[in-house]
């Protein structure tokens, strides 16, 4: 009956109002059941925009997201995680992980996530004083790991990572010096031990795409986080 229902919609407006809907099923727990059916049905939304409709109604799809969701990172999480894995389910998912991840800074549209160049803007976000990724007596680590996998997501293009080896070099030593500051002593604590494990899981990942660079050798993770020590402790300070 609801894939019958999709074939009526005749405005991009009617369309971007059952994205929404769909999207936010899933933060409801009792539907969990049925995300797959729900990531069906976002595959087929998303396709029925026209090409020209695209870049307005993404962006219109997000500010609604980024309202409804207000400061609540797990809501974001859920969102992400239940997109669908297509081509426009994917650009959709990096473009809210871009936008989480720089709030009212953000000036992006969709098309601007399938550029290299927006990657260089990522370690700005490590450099912020008051960033989530520095680590404080008050940190929040369920909001850490969910920034973590919003960096995740908006760093999915594995061409875009190759275009732009320096800052995703630069983003690996900050990880890894992120990665360090978590004190989890024999994983004692839940939260602290998810997000380094997602933290290493991601700088692994991003690390071989600059491990094989002509003229640098490096023969295993821990050589590189070895090279990083006097940055680490200057940073430190």
């Amino acid at each position: 009956m609801i894939y019958n229902r999709l074939i009526t919609f005749s405005s991009p407006e009617e369309i971007r109002s059952a994205v929404i809907v769909f999207l936010r099923l899933p933060l409801d727990k009792r539907l969990l059941s049925l995300s797959s059916e729900i990531e069906q049905l976002l595959d087929l939304l998303l396709e029925m925009f026209e090409e020209d409709q695209w870049k307005e109604q993404t962006k219109l799809i997000c500010d609604d997201v980024e309202f409804s969701c207000g400061s609540i990172t797990q809501f974001k999480a859920s969102i992400l995680e239940n997109l669908p894995i297509s081509n426009r389910g994917r650009l959709l998912r990096r473009f809210l992980a871009f936008r989480f991840l720089f709030g009212l800074k953000s000036t992006f549209s969709i098309l601007d996530v399938i550029e290299p160049e927006i990657i260089n803007s990522l370690p700005d976000l490590f450099r912020d004083s008051l960033t989530v990724f520095k680590i404080r007596d008050e940190t929040n680590y369920t909001d850490l790991y969910n920034y973590v996998l919003f960096l995740d997501y908006a760093l999915d293009d594995e061409s875009q990572l190759r275009n732009a080896k320096d800052t995703i070099e630069e983003i690996v030593n900050k990880l890894t010096h992120l990665h360090g500051r978590i004190v989890d002593m024999r994983a004692a604590f839940m939260e602290r031990t998810k997000a380094k494990d997602l933290i290493q899981r991601l700088y692994m990942r991003l690390y071989y795409v600059t491990s094989h660079r002509r003229g640098k050798v490096q023969t295993s993770i821990l050589s590189y986080k070895n090279n990083q020590m006097d940055v680490d402790k200057e940073e430190n300070r």
